[in-house]
């Protein structure tokens, strides 16, 4: 069964590569997404439903407490959302997929790569014995062909495949690729996803879409709070690139890839020894701006500062010196759930302090001003 692509399909890769205030994504869709699924897969249909949304979000009847301010982040992110719809082309996503290989492969030829076409499987769930992994793709390479017979290439599970989404992730497994072609046997984890995320994602993919999408796409789905151990290790990896990619450029990066996984594992036992300096490579270079800035921020993300709504919303207002109660008035807040939010910001995350009547300390807006103080969809206590 070949999954219908809707609605809610368009919005759900949108929101991944949105710079939304949201804490994490696959709640985030999961919970603003369902009654998409019945609005077909057509733009100025999808855009009519999400104005739609946005005009019942915003319709706040009383005062704001924690429902109606988590209603109001919402409107805003659906906003951001509404805005990568109306202005890129909503292409069926199984012909982006195949496109966009076709884009990585040429592009990785230019770099002086030989890699051969590479096969694009389609799945309800991925070959045996990985029926069970959890993950839109996978690429199985030479190894996996001798010790399970699985065909080489990259298998997407159709239920999970995305427009905008799954052609970025592609990028990401077309290194895989490369990277198994010296030592398959060895498994691909580690330094290799991160090498992955910077190779395939922000370089490939950044020049074929454009690098702020791509690094919306990678905040949002490493940095997510409350994520499995799991996703830590990705996110880990990802940090570990980072470092690489500091020390030796997109030129370093590639001559990695090209090594091998031997070289790729070697490579992690010296930064996770810390003794980068230990690491051979010949060459270095090719480092882009606005990705060394990305860098430094992902090894400086504070990722716990994902508060209530009503906290962040609060935080987004109110200033050194206001009179709390002055400010709920003015601001429609209600009373209770107000203090009980400020008291969030205080005693949980201390980017706040009170005297009781007034703020004597306000620390919000350095996190808010970088993006790290998010909100989550939960209503607090």
């Amino acid at each position: 069964m070949i999954q219908e692509i809707n609605g809610k399909s368009a919005i759900s890769g949108a929101a991944f590569i949105s710079d939304g205030r949201f804490g994490n994504i696959q709640n985030f869709k999961d919970y603003v997404t369902n009654e998409f699924d019945v609005i077909d897969f057509e733009k100025n249909a999808i855009i009519s439903e999400i104005d739609k949304r946005i005009y019942d979000l915003i319709d706040i009847n009383g005062e704001i407490g924690q429902e109606a301010a988590r209603n109001i982040l919402i409107a805003e992110d659906f906003k951001k959302i509404k805005n990568i719809i109306s202005s890129k082309d909503l292409v069926n996503p199984l012909k982006d997929i195949t496109d966009s290989i076709n884009y990585y492969i040429h592009k990785i030829h230019d770099i002086g790569i030989d890699l051969q076409d590479v096969d694009i499987f389609i799945v309800q769930e991925f070959p045996h014995p990985f029926e069970n992994v959890i993950g839109t793709a996978v690429n199985f390479d030479k190894a996996d062909k001798i010790k399970y017979n699985i065909d080489e290439g990259i298998y997407f599970q159709e239920n999970r495949i995305l427009p905008f989404a799954t052609s970025i992730l592609a990028a990401h497994e077309i290194i895989h690729k490369i990277a198994s072609i010296n030592a398959p046997y060895i498994l691909a984890r580690g330094l290799e996803e991160g090498l992955c995320d910077y190779l395939g994602t922000l370089f490939l993919c950044g020049e074929k879409i454009g690098v702020p999408l791509c690094l919306n796409y990678i905040l949002n789905l490493r940095f997510g709070f409350s994520p499995t151990r799991f996703s830590e290790r990705y996110r880990t990896s990802l940090q570990q690139a980072a470092v690489f990619y500091i020390y030796f450029g997109f030129e370093g990066l590639f001559e990695l890839a090209r090594e091998g996984r031997i070289k790729i594992e070697d490579s992690e036992k010296h930064l996770l020894n810390g003794d980068i300096d230990n690491i051979k490579i010949d060459k270095k270079g090719n480092w882009i701006k606005e990705i060394t800035d990305f860098s430094i921020r992902i090894l400086n993300f504070e990722n716990t500062l994902v508060v209530s709504p009503l906290a962040l919303l609060i935080a987004q207002k109110i200033h050194l010196g206001d009179n709390i109660n002055e400010f709920f008035r003015e601001n429609n807040i209600n009373r209770k759930e107000g203090q009980s939010a400020i008291k969030e910001l205080q005693d949980m995350y201390f980017v706040l302090i009170s005297d009781g009547e007034k703020i004597t300390s306000d620390r919000s807006k350095l996190y808010l001003d970088t993006n790290v103080m998010r909100y989550s969809l939960s209503l607090g206590d």
